[in-house]
């Protein structure tokens, strides 16, 4: 395990202790069917019919949230399949060599960094017929530092009607 792959494991294991002052948080929506909460100086903004992108100030961090119908050819929760299905995002990001960091019957999440040195996590959950993607993109290590907490923040107040 590389540095870059230490650290965003450790961010991954520290989230959840550490916390994000919401307090000031907007409320945004998309038209795919979610809700979410993000920083005031965020922006929000529709990448297609099922994928919001949420973005610092700066565009040194960016999460895009997507909520689709699971394909009814693949077995519906399986782990195996969801794996697969995530490493394939991976790869359509560019992602050489992903790390399936967590997963378990309904949930995975794998991280690594693009060929350009884009770091990204992403986070899939299947449920209610549907998968619930997050991909987190950071330009380096210190955007990773400095916005995980934020990005599971968001992750965690995303509602999904």
């Amino acid at each position: 395990m590389n540095f870059l792959q230490f650290l965003i494991l450790f961010c991954l294991v520290i989230t959840p202790i550490m916390a994000v002052d919401t307090s000031n948080w907007v409320n945004g929506s998309s038209d795919a069917g979610f809700s979410f909460q993000m920083p005031p100086y965020w922006a929000s903004d529709p990448v297609d019919t099922i994928t919001e992108a949420i973005r610092t100030d700066k565009s040194d961090a960016v999460i895009l949230i997507s909520y689709e119908p699971i394909n009814l050819t693949e077995s519906k929760g399986s782990q195996g399949n969801a794996t697969i299905h995530l490493q394939k995002k991976m790869a359509d990001l560019k992602v050489p060599l992903p790390e399936i960091v967590e997963h378990d019957v309904n949930n995975v999440t794998a991280s690594g960094t693009t060929l350009s040195g884009t770091i990204i996590t992403a986070k899939e959950e299947r449920s209610d017929n549907h998968i619930k993607n997050w991909i987190c993109e950071y330009v380096d290590a210190d955007a990773v530092t400095k916005y995980t907490n934020t990005m599971y923040a968001i992750i965690n107040s995303t509602v999904f009607r």
